[in-house]
């Protein structure tokens, strides 16, 4: 009975030591455990530090880009707003000289000394006429020039190849205007009675002057079309207002 009562202690021992032993391996596996998960969060935190880090340096880059983009935005702006105000001196300044002619043809009207072109008159002639010169026409009246969004009153023009052009007259006429003007350059105006008038703007050499008589399809300036050139300017008023040439051309 002592033996069995010893056994049974020690048993009891036997098992409590075996806790004992085990306890430690038990927190070493779970301080192995807690290593490894604060091992791979302090993965997660690197990697997300380095793709905020990345994030950054983005938003950097793209705020650049955008302040990069408002600057050239603002420049863009204030460059078209030089370029409005300078298209409206410009048909402002070609508006007064206009209204200067019409009034002078008034008076020579009054006086009988009008030009009266022959064959029927200026008005018969819609459909008939020939441009200029052979050429693309780059803005058609009415359209919507870049970058300034004003409407053309005429045609700009450029010739079919580079090197001089002759300019022709559209029709018969006297030569009213036959000099320089501010963002026209060499301009030419002829009247053809009635209160119809045509410009041809931009050339180079202008081969008539104030009072010349010009027949049909006489040549009375010359356009150089280069690179630095502006485009040939043509525009048809009629009584001081601008008309679209496009019905009056073959």
């Amino acid at each position: 009975q002592e033996y069995a009562r010893q056994e049974m202690y020690l048993r009891y021992f036997a098992r409590a030591r075996q806790q004992q032993i085990d306890k430690p391996r038990i927190d070493l596996q779970t301080v192995e455990s807690s290593s490894r998960e604060y091992e791979e969060r302090q993965k997660k935190i690197t990697q997300q530090l380095a793709e905020q880090k990345k994030l950054k340096q983005e938003i950097a880059k793209e705020n650049n880009t955008k302040n990069k983009l408002l600057k050239e935005l603002e420049s863009g702006i204030a460059e078209k707003s030089s370029t409005i105000k300078k298209l409206k001196a410009d048909k402002k300044r070609l508006a007064a000289l206009v209204r200067r002619l019409e009034e002078k043809r008034k008076i020579k009207t009054q006086a009988n000394k009008q030009f009266i072109p022959a064959k029927g008159g200026f008005t018969k002639q819609k459909g008939r006429l020939v441009l200029p010169f052979t050429g693309k026409i780059k803005v058609a009246y009415g359209q919507k020039q870049w970058p300034s969004g004003l409407r053309s009153n005429g045609l700009q023009i450029s010739a079919n190849q580079s090197g001089n052009s002759s300019v022709r007259a559209i029709y018969e006429g006297r030569v009213i205007f036959s000099n320089w003007l501010k963002g026209f350059g060499n301009l030419i105006i002829i009247e053809h009675g009635s209160g119809y008038i045509s410009l041809y703007g931009n050339n180079q050499v202008l081969n008539k002057k104030e009072g010349d008589v010009v027949a049909a399809r006489e040549v009375i300036a010359t356009y150089r079309n280069s690179t630095d050139q502006n485009n040939f300017y043509f525009e048809m008023r009629h009584k001081g207002k601008t008309i679209n040439p496009k019905p009056w051309f073959r």
